[in-house]
């Protein structure tokens, strides 16, 4: 049996359309992946107090992000 070559002809709204749908699907599951990870939860809470504590260091280039990371 011989397969015909078939082609469908779609606007670029739909196509557009389409792909936005399929990324902002891909981020509702990675929203959910994170929330359902209790140690990736657990590293987010205690990022944001250490945050509001202000208890972080400011690297403003590699060689600071080195220095900081070697200490």
């Amino acid at each position: 049996m011989r397969e015909s070559s078939q082609t469908v002809r779609l606007p670029k709204s739909v196509v557009a359309g389409l792909y936005e749908a399929s990324v902002r699907f891909e981020q509702i599951i990675e929203t959910m992946e994170v929330l359902l990870d209790k140690k990736t939860m657990q590293r987010i809470k205690l990022g944001e107090k250490q945050y509001r504590k202000k208890a972080y260091v400011l690297a403003r280039n590699a060689e600071e992000i080195r220095k900081v990371l070697s200490s």
